[in-house]
């Protein structure tokens, strides 16, 4: 099935990924699965955390029915595609059956630092809004920033490392809320040798790093590219292959498929502030600034002293309008690299702009003596210069 001809919906919890779609099963799916799940065996043990009381019950979808009932792998299809994460591993696929007066708690499925996948399935065939247990999603400061219907046929997939809670049916609702959960684990790197008979092809990981890791060093970023698709095809799996095609894809301005192929890299080392720092470029050159700003913030508080990432991070601050903290974050960068031309034209440009005469000319007159050619300085100065004109005039 290809979830691609579906209407599929994606959001941002912080910079973690989210996609609802409510057209991927049929009615006649829908209730089928209803009479199912009723089937199973229901016990009152699930927890929202080890830390509280029991949430309310939950039933184990055994192997043979998990392997029968196509609903289940089309829910992990989904994850892989929507994710752009084939090979997912399954960690647990169960179902929650909550009631009125029972209590569920905002938890995590999986590390802050992890990338894998949770899939909801709402699986009662009619709900009322007003029997409330919308699925809440909730920022890392503990805000709730999306609440989700359990609308039948509906299914949502998202980072498990989202901070989340269950939602518990209304006073006046007489039904279990039924909701289908399968927990997708994110395929570790792989490190094993591997060989498909073909002549010339790296037998182990070690050998294709190398022949990538060469084409980059050689400024070869078609080659680079080339190679590292070739090498997935056959199941070696790295983050530097997915980053040489992404850079290669952002060379040729391809910068939703870039996001993409450095999000599938992410997903295999999430504490990589270089590819937080490139999938934060793609995104303020795709105008989505506050996205920029959150990645370009993940990647400072991992290397605080990286000044190319302040300067990025103002420029984002910029273009949404946030001029304080756009000075503030090129004024940074200039700290950690004084001779970060670009970062300390930036500020002189910010001053110009404000009107503060002496940080703009200082700031100028800095970047200038690195770089005379720097039109942005020239333009600074201009600027300052026309104002200083049009003050005496008046």
């Amino acid at each position: 099935m290809d979830t691609r001809l579906q209407s599929v919906t994606r959001r941002l919890v912080g910079a973690r990924e989210v996609y609802l779609c409510d057209s991927l099963f049929d009615e006649v799916t829908v209730y089928r699965v209803a009479d199912l799940l009723k089937t199973l065996r229901y016990c009152r043990v699930e927890r929202s955390r080890t830390d509280t009381d029991v949430s309310g019950g939950s039933a184990e979808v055994p192997e043979h029915i998990a392997k029968s009932e196509p609903l289940f792998g089309q829910m992990k299809a989904f994850a892989e595609e929507t994710f752009a994460t084939p090979g997912l591993r399954p960690q647990r696929l169960y179902v929650n059956s909550t009631v009125y007066g029972d209590m569920y708690y905002p938890h995590r499925d999986s590390g802050e630092d992890e990338q894998h996948i949770t899939v909801l399935y709402y699986a009662n065939p009619k709900w009322s809004a007003d029997w409330g247990g919308e699925t809440i999603l909730y920022g890392d400061d503990g805000d709730a920033q999306m609440a989700v219907t359990p609308r039948p046929g509906r299914i949502l997939a998202f980072r498990g490392a989202i901070l989340h809670r269950g939602g518990v049916p209304t006073r006046t609702c007489f039904e279990e809320r039924l909701t289908v959960a399968y927990k997708l684990r994110v395929p570790e790197v792989t490190t094993g040798e591997m060989d498909d008979g073909k002549a010339g092809t790296p037998r182990s990981i070690a050998d294709a790093v190398g022949a990538v890791s060469a084409a980059i060093a050689a400024n070869d970023y078609p080659l680079a590219a080339r190679l590292a698709e070739e090498l997935l095809a056959i199941g070696l799996i790295h983050p530097l292959f997915f980053k040489a095609r992404a850079v290669h894809a952002e060379r040729e301005g391809h910068n939703d498929e870039a996001l993409a192929l450095y999000e599938q890299a992410r997903a295999l080392t999430p504490r990589d502030a270089s590819l937080l720092g490139a999938m934060g470029l793609c995104l303020t050159r795709l105008s989505r600034f506050q996205e920029a700003i959150y990645l370009f913030d993940a990647a400072i508080r991992i290397v605080p002293a990286h000044a190319p990432t302040h300067h990025w991070l103002g420029l984002a601050l910029g273009q949404a309008g946030r001029w304080d903290l756009a000075e503030r974050a090129h004024a940074r960068a200039a700290q950690l690299d004084p001779r970060h031309s670009e970062a300390i034209v930036s500020v002189a440009a910010i001053a110009a702009r404000k009107g503060d005469e002496k940080v703009a000319r200082t700031q100028a007159d800095r970047a200038l003596k690195l770089d005379p050619s720097n039109a942005t300085a020239h333009a600074a100065l201009a600027l300052i210069e026309s104002r200083a004109v049009n003050d005496r005039g008046s």
